[in-house]
């Protein structure tokens, strides 16, 4: 159990790292394999076995359940990335009072 939390908490602990990177992309990886990885277990689990296909709604309810660690990871980006939204609306406005400024002139 100890070895799970030591695992959740260096996932957690580098997502922030990769999202609080300049480029956003680094910080979607984890994201992105987690949700690739649940994608890969669900076919291989449901597409595989014999017999009748499953309902897709249960395919659906499976998909939104299994994915929320990808629901976490991302909220974690999302956090960690709002001093660069906020960085970005700054600039926007000094850019607008500098064309108003040469306009004035």
């Amino acid at each position: 159990m100890i070895v799970y939390l030591l695992l959740f908490a260096a996932v957690v602990l580098g997502q922030i790292q990769l999202s609080k990177q300049k480029s956003p992309w680094p910080g979607l990886g984890l994201p992105l394999l987690v949700f690739l990885a649940v994608c890969l277990g669900l076919w291989t689990t449901y597409a595989q076995r014999p017999g009748p296909p499953p309902d897709w709604t249960f395919l659906l309810g499976s998909l939104l359940l299994w994915n929320i660690p990808t629901y976490i990871l991302l909220a974690i980006y999302w956090g960690s990335r709002e001093k660069f939204r906020q960085e970005k609306e700054l600039e926007e406005q000094r850019r607008k009072i500098r064309e108003q400024e040469k306009n004035q002139e």
